[in-house]
């Protein structure tokens, strides 16, 4: 996923990310961050919005 962030524009507007960002979060926050969402189930309450919102 870091390095999708630096090499990817696609990433980078998805993320929300500035071209001339040069410091990105490192692979341990990303991982930190995909536990959190796995544990508390965010993952699928996240998905579940963007597909309601696509279905509007």
């Amino acid at each position: 996923m870091e390095e999708a962030l630096h090499d990817i524009p696609l990433s980078q507007e998805l993320a929300n990310l500035d071209a001339g960002m040069t410091r990105l979060h490192d692979e341990s926050t990303l991982l930190r961050f995909r536990y959190m969402l796995e544990v508390h189930g965010w993952g699928q309450q996240i998905l579940a919005t963007v597909n309601a919102k696509m279905i509007d």
